[in-house]
Parts: C-alpha cells; structure tokens; sequence
C-alpha cells in the first residue's frame, strides 16, 4: 500500500513538472570543443532522463555479471542444504518409522549434504536404533551430548535405549540426570514418574509429579490422592529408616491432601510416640476413628494395656469407642476387650447386633469364643465356627482399579499399577491377592 502511495506521489510530480516546464519554454545551447548544440529545454531534459536510465541499466548489468560466480555458488549451496535438510527430516522419520534401509540411505545422502550437521549425528543414532544395534546407537546418543543442540535429544534416546534394554536401573539413572539438566519435557518427567515407581523411589516419583502435573496421569487419576499416596510412602520409608522426624513432617503432609489415609495417620501416630509425645499421638488415632475406625487404629490404641489389666485394657477400648459408639469396629473393639476380661455380658451386648443376618468372620469367630467361654457351650461354639467358614469376609486392602486385596496399604497397586486407589472395605467375596 505505502509502494502505491509513493508511486502515484513520483508520477504526479513528474506530470506536475512536465506541465511546469511546458508552459514556460525555452533554448538551450552548449558550445564545446567546437562541437554546438542548439535544443528546447524539454528535450534537454528528456535526452538527460535517457542517459540517466542508460547509466543505471548498465551498472546494474555490470554488478550482476560481476556478482555472477558468487550468486550461483550461493544457489548451489542453498539447493544442497535443501536437499540435506529434507534428507534429516526423512531419515529421521523413516528410521523411526522402522523402515531401517531407506533411513541408512537417507543418512549417506545427509552426511554427503550436511556433513557436520546437528541432525546427522541424529539421524546416525536412530537408523542404529531402529535396526537393533543398540551398542552403536548408544554410542551415537553418548557422542550428542556434546552437543547443546541435541543434547536433549541425545538423552532421550539414551533413555529409549535403556528401556530397549530392559535396564531400568539406567533407565531411571538417565532419567534423573535429564530433570538434573533442566529437561522438563513430558517425556523425561513421565519416565523418571513410572520408572520412580517401578523401583520404589517414592520421593523421585512425587517430585516428577509435582512438577509433572495432570499431565503425566491418566484422565481418571486424582492427583491429590496419588501425591498423598507418595508422601505416606516416602513416611513409611523414613520411618523404617529411623527418621521419626521425617516420617511425622511427611505423613502429616499426606494426612493434609487425604484425610482418610489410614496408613498415614498410623506413620505419624508412631512418629510422635516414639518422640515422647504420646498424648498428641493418641488424640490423632481418636480423632480419625472419628470418622473412620479402621483394626490398625486399635491396636496402635491398645498396644500399651495389651498384656497388661484386662480391666484397663475395657477402660481405654471405651475412651476409643465412645467417640464413634455406633460403628461396628467399635462394637467389636468393645466385645474383644470383654472377652478378654471375662466379661461376659458385656461382650454378648456388644457382639449381638452385629451377630445378626448375615455377620462377618470375626463376628463369627467372637461368638465362638463367647460361647466356649461362657457357657463352655462346644456346639454352639462348633456352630459358630462353621458359620464362619461360609461368612462374608472381613474388610480388607482393595485396590479400587482392579478388585485385587492386599495384605497390606500400598500406594500403588501390585496387579494393575494403579495408584492411590487401595482402600479399606469389605467386599462380597473372597478375591484373588494382589502380588506386589
């Protein structure tokens, strides 16, 4: 548009000047070297347009002819980069594509292009890779780490050939080294993600998380439960290692994004009494059977009058079910403590409501022993055991994803790979183990 408008400004002020000059005519004459010329201004100006013109044309034939050598050299060269960068993009792409003999010739092509080219060394690796030379393509990616460049790149099929390879270890080793250096692409944070959880590294797996996102998790993933799950597994970890401090910092962590995680308020509970704050560690266990009675909690709770007073060991399971006095954990606390004192009444009112329709095995079992020990009734007894061999499990591990039970709380689950989805229930019958 500004090329237009400068246009027609030059052709109105030549027509402008043309018509200026036409009304006020006039001659012109040149006397040199004997030589005379006699002209209207007009065409003076005409004649020196012309020569203006001619003098251009020329300098301009002259400089290309003069820039001749120079500007085919420059073609050629920018046809033979052409030819070199469209022989890396389908190299590449046929080496990774598996069409190992059009890469290997792509890549003679490349090297003969763009010898020295960023893309070669690229090309080179992959074309190994693709046709199983692992030994040489690890070598190649190795060589690209020279290279800022490629330098990514060259992790990445490091990595690649690592997993080709079966080597996790390397694999995981690769991929700490690629976040190390600043690499934050999906693929280096996904692999350092599910190799950290193949290998246990819980705290390398919630750090890919958290800089990972939702990215790296499935649609249907809850990221809090998952980085929840993490956190209570790198406690455990710290606990077994010795470090209460660590253990209580992360489980309460844990206990921040999932409440209900009864793993993780166990990792504190035992954190803080092993640091001399009992008190604190009992009013954590309270305050979760709460909302969710869960055996582990009670046998934290009871753990200091287990072989002591069965008359203290009542007291303190009343302290415990009396803040949930209607869950039927508490009524079998309750009947267990009983029994265990000899009060026999006691667990019978505790054990009956539960003993109805269709109880579970340890209700089953309870009652067996209520009425061996009160009446040293044996059928009843023999009666009650049978019942139990037919009864609804008792609440276990499950995993959410697949159905499968653990014997233990896992943060992933050992059939599926599922994470943060194990939780404590009942199911309504007997389930294959879960292999961890």
């Amino acid at each position: 548009m500004i090329r237009i408008l400068l246009f027609f400004m030059v052709a109105t002020a030549l027509v402008f000047g043309a018509v200026w000059v036409a009304d006020r005519p006039g001659a012109v004459m040149v006397d040199w070297m004997g030589w005379r010329l006699e002209t209207s201004v007009m065409v003076l100006l005409i004649g020196l347009v012309v020569l203006v013109a001619l003098f251009v044309l020329v300098t301009r034939i002259l400089g290309g002819t003069l820039r001749l050598p120079k500007t085919i050299g420059r073609n050629r060269r920018e046809k033979k980069l052409k030819r070199g960068t469209l022989a890396l993009g389908e190299g590449i792409a046929a080496a990774r594509g598996g069409d190992v003999t059009l890469a290997r010739k792509l890549l003679k092509d490349a090297e003969k292009l763009v010898p020295g080219a960023a893309g070669v060394s690229q090309l080179s690796a992959d074309t190994a890779a693709a046709a199983g030379d692992l030994d040489s393509a690890e070598k190649a990616y190795t060589a690209m780490l020279d290279n800022p460049r490629v330098q990514a790149s060259g992790r990445r099929g490091l990595l690649e050939t690592a997993l080709a390879r079966g080597d996790k270890d390397k694999a995981l080793v690769i991929a700490r080294e690629a976040m190390a250096a600043g690499v934050d692409a999906p693929w280096a944070i996904g692999a350092l993600f599910r190799l950290s959880l193949d290998n246990r590294a819980w705290d390398d797996a919630e750090i890919a998380l958290t800089k990972g996102g939702d990215a790296i998790l499935s649609p249907q993933d809850d990221h809090k439960a998952i980085r929840a799950a993490l956190l209570c597994a790198q406690a455990r970890d710290a606990e077994s290692a010795g470090s209460n401090t660590a253990a209580e910092r992360l489980a309460k962590q844990a206990l921040d994004l999932n409440p209900e995680l009864v793993e993780a308020t166990l990792i504190q509970a035992r954190a803080l009494a092993a640091t001399g704050k009992e008190k604190k560690a009992h009013q954590l266990v309270i305050a979760h059977w709460r909302r969710q009675p869960h055996p582990d909690l009670d046998a934290f709770y009871m753990a200091p009058v287990r072989d002591g007073d069965p008359l203290k060991a009542v007291k303190r399971a009343e302290d415990l079910a009396a803040v949930n006095p209607d869950h039927p954990r508490s009524h079998l606390l309750m009947a267990r403590a009983a029994l265990d004192a000899r009060l026999w009444g006691q667990a019978r009112r505790d054990l009956e409501p539960l003993a109805h329709g269709q109880p579970s095995r340890q209700v089953c079992l309870l009652m067996a022993r209520l009425e061996d020990g009160e009446n040293e009734d044996l059928a009843k007894a023999n009666a009650w055991l049978t019942k139990a061999l037919n009864a609804e499990p008792d609440a276990h591990w499950v995993c959410e994803s697949c159905g499968g039970v653990l014997p233990t709380w896992e943060p992933r689950c050992g059939v599926c790979g599922s994470l943060g989805w194990v939780s404590w229930r009942t199911t309504t019958r007997d389930l294959a183990p879960a292999a961890e």
